[in-house]
């Protein structure tokens, strides 16, 4: 056992504290010592700076311009990106037929998956946990809903030349389907 400074022998109890104080010291020391605490400051740091990038727009000027009443201009938008009208009409063709793609993958994606659930909530047992998958996988039909809309109304702002919010969308007189 070990000894006070004045030669008399410690108490037992105080021996085990000392050594399970010195085991704690020595642990955390060691912890420490591989935790690289300075690398996670110098990492967060970046993630701070690429934050600050993203939010940061390099400039306060759109970059699809519009004219008085909503519609895209084409002569100034082809101009600022350095394009023809022509070009750039290629490109929202382009574009328009990507999207309608997308909307209707997504819509025939998002039916097959709701037939999918309902064939196993149908044929499954009742029972907690077999609800509780029932359940959470309706969001993820969802979404694919969601993304078919949000591609129908991109397909129909770049169809009609309007920055029309989804509600616009969803009152046009315009063809619904994306073409």
């Amino acid at each position: 056992m070990g000894e006070r400074s004045s030669g008399e022998p410690l108490p037992p109890r105080a021996f085990l504290f000392g050594s399970i104080w010195r085991g704690t010291k020595s642990t955390s020391r060691t912890l420490f010592a591989t935790f690289p605490i300075e690398q996670i400051r110098e990492n967060a740091r970046l993630i701070g700076d690429l934050a600050g990038l993203l939010r940061r727009h390099p400039e306060n000027k759109p970059r699809v311009f519009r004219t008085g009443d909503g519609r895209i201009d084409l002569q100034a938008t082809s101009f600022d990106f350095g394009l023809s009208p022509e070009v750039l009409e290629v490109r929202i063709a382009s574009r328009r037929r990507q999207t309608a793609r997308l909307a209707y993958v997504s819509f025939v994606l998002g039916c097959v998956f709701v037939v999918l659930w309902m064939h196993r909530a149908l044929t499954s047992r009742f029972g907690g946990p077999h609800i509780m998958g029932a359940l959470l996988f309706v969001p993820f039909c969802a979404i694919f809903f969601l993304v078919a809309f949000r591609n129908a109304h991109v397909n129909w702002q770049l169809r009609t030349g309007h920055f029309g919010s989804a509600s616009d969308y969803l009152r046009s007189a315009q063809r619904f389907w994306p073409s």
